[in-house]
């Protein structure tokens, strides 16, 4: 076993010794010079089951093996495998991203080959969507696909696009800025101006005014992972995801205020056409980002799904506030969650 390497080790003198910065802290008291030396063979990895062993041959007296062994059983994980060669750069672009998911979730086994191997659509390439992308591309994302065919203009720049970019189509201007001396991300822009045709192993979908429903219908239909992103006028709302194995999807929430509000079905379609909301740069830096962190959190626990119905509102003045889709019982997602 080994110190879980996402969290810091930290002396804070008197003997006492901090594993961690965050929610996963431990602290140890009346540390001795045989302790500390358990922790730092601990740094590097012993084989796994020697941990007693390794305790006594230090020197830690019989009275202090237990009770150190259970603190420290919070903090170790299993002994590292050896990198694949072919991930090198990759590892050390995104060390801090490792290591962040070890102190996260306690594990980042094969985090770098599910970035690297994935594939995610964005579709809306404003400037919400652009951040999302670039966050991706930055991330570690194998392939992005790029979908939007209108063109760049002066409201867009400031997330990613640059003068020169006017005019251009996004999809063809976004692409061009994503590192594209970095021969291990693809991007490929699409510029069709029919329906946006969903792709690869998930879709990011950034509308304004309201969500687009056709995109929550076609990712019904193919079983396609789909995250909404709503910019308005005045936040944006994340989420929740449409997925066959997430029950509480955007047609629960849908199902949920007609039942309340009969016209809100021509509301969201009067909104969407309207294109009614704005992109305002810190906003849209915000969101772009909190909804990449929310692809990567799947795409690191190898697309599995995780809470179901929680949506995120992010406001203009820096408030973020959650809840929960319950799901509708007239909604075919608890059918298809049950067979998934």
């Amino acid at each position: 076993m080994r110190l879980n390497p996402g969290l810091h080790v930290v002396p804070i003198g008197g003997g006492t010794v901090l594993i961690g910065s965050g929610a996963r802290t431990v602290q140890l008291t009346d540390c001795t010079p045989a302790v500390l030396e358990v922790l730092e063979r601990l740094a590097h990895g012993v084989p796994d089951g020697t941990e007693l062993e390794l305790l006594r041959r230090c020197g830690v007296k019989e009275p202090a093996v237990a009770p150190l062994l259970s603190r420290l059983s919070e903090v170790l994980v299993p002994s590292a495998e050896q990198p694949r060669p072919q991930l090198g750069h990759l590892r050390d672009l995104l060390s801090a991203d490792e290591a962040a998911a070890w102190a996260r979730d306690g594990s980042a086994d094969r985090m770098l080959e599910r970035r690297s191997g994935s594939t995610v659509q964005v579709i809306g390439l404003g400037r919400t969507g652009a951040v999302v992308a670039q966050v991706l591309a930055a991330a570690g994302i194998g392939q992005l696909l790029l979908v939007d065919p209108l063109s760049v203009t002066v409201a867009n720049l400031g997330t990613g696009y640059r003068s020169a970019d006017l005019g251009r189509v996004r999809a063809v201007a976004l692409s061009r800025r994503l590192d594209p001396e970095d021969r291990s991300l693809l991007v490929w822009p699409a510029v069709g101006v029919g329906p946006a045709e969903l792709q690869g192993d998930l879709t990011v979908a950034v509308s304004l005014g309201a969500l687009d429903r056709s995109l929550v219908a076609a990712a019904r239909a193919a079983d396609h992972p789909l995250l909404p992103v709503v910019v308005r006028d005045d936040d944006v709302v994340i989420g929740p995801w449409a997925d066959p194995a997430r029950p509480g999807c955007p047609e629960c929430w849908d199902l949920w205020s007609t039942r309340t509000d009969p016209a809100q079905s021509d509301r969201t379609a009067a909104l969407a056409s309207a294109r009614a909301g704005w992109e305002e740069t810190a906003l849209s830096h915000a969101a772009g980002e909190m909804a990449a962190g929310q692809v990567l959190a799947r795409v690191d626990a190898g697309q599995q799904a995780g809470a179901s119905g929680h949506v995120l509102r992010l406001s203009a003045t820096g408030q973020a506030r959650t809840s929960t889709v319950e799901p509708n019982p007239d909604c075919g997602c608890l059918l298809a969650a049950a067979f998934s």
